[in-house]
């Protein structure tokens, strides 16, 4: 004690430890905010937004022609639509092509289309010939459809050799094009019409009884 009688420096030092106490308090709720925030931040990358979608139809579907027929320069009137063959052929003004149609299946939820490819068993062919398949421009029908009102085609075509059996073309770009446009179907033609001396193929039209035409797709 003093010489008054009054305490000496106590009250100094309790105020030194209340400042020291608020201070721990306070660096405390500091330091419990920046983890909150860390927390928080770090919690972002597994929120449901962030997360890839999820294709609801993983796998593939295969679905065959609702539509074919084939055209001919050298009767350019005339309706091939329920021929059990379809043709592709070249020759000078005597060309043939081949149109076919499929009715698209809805893409599955939260999928997109992998790939497309579409499929015709050739029964006779000529060797060292391309067939190109493209888009075709605008609507035609299966029962009038002939080479003088044929529609025209679009965009870049897929190629495949000639041959026996299946073959295959990859029109992924094509179908993506017709699922966000139009869909027409295709035209098949010889990579190069009016040369040769009748090289044709000939494929399985819808109307055969076996090894008809389809379009195999795939979703990822």
């Amino acid at each position: 004690m003093t010489s008054d009688g009054s305490p000496g420096r106590r009250p100094r030092a309790r105020t030194v430890g209340l400042v020291a106490t608020a201070a721990i308090l306070l660096g405390t709720s500091i330091g419990y905010a920046a983890t909150l925030a860390v927390t928080s931040q770090d919690l972002g990358v597994f929120q449901p937004t962030n997360l890839p979608s999820t294709c609801s139809g993983p796998g593939g579907q295969t679905v065959a022609a609702s539509a074919d027929a084939w055209v001919d320069e050298a009767s350019t009137g005339t309706n091939n639509g329920a021929d059990t063959s379809l043709y592709v052929r070249t020759e000078s003004a005597a060309n043939r092509r081949t149109f076919i149609i499929f009715n698209l299946p809805s893409i599955p939820s939260g999928c997109t289309l992998a790939t497309a490819t579409l499929r015709l068993n050739a029964t006779a062919y000529d060797n060292g010939r391309t067939i190109r398949a493209f888009a075709a421009g605008a609507a035609w029908v299966e029962g009038t459809v002939t080479w003088s009102n044929q529609p025209g085609e679009t965009g870049t075509g897929a190629s495949s050799a000639s041959g026996s059996g299946w073959r295959t073309w990859d029109v992924t770009a094509i179908v993506g094009g017709m699922y966000s446009g139009s869909n027409f179907g295709f035209r098949l033609r010889d990579n190069n019409e009016g040369h040769g001396s009748g090289k044709s193929q000939t494929y399985v039209s819808s109307e055969g009884a076996a090894n008809t035409p389809e379009l195999a797709l795939t979703w990822a």
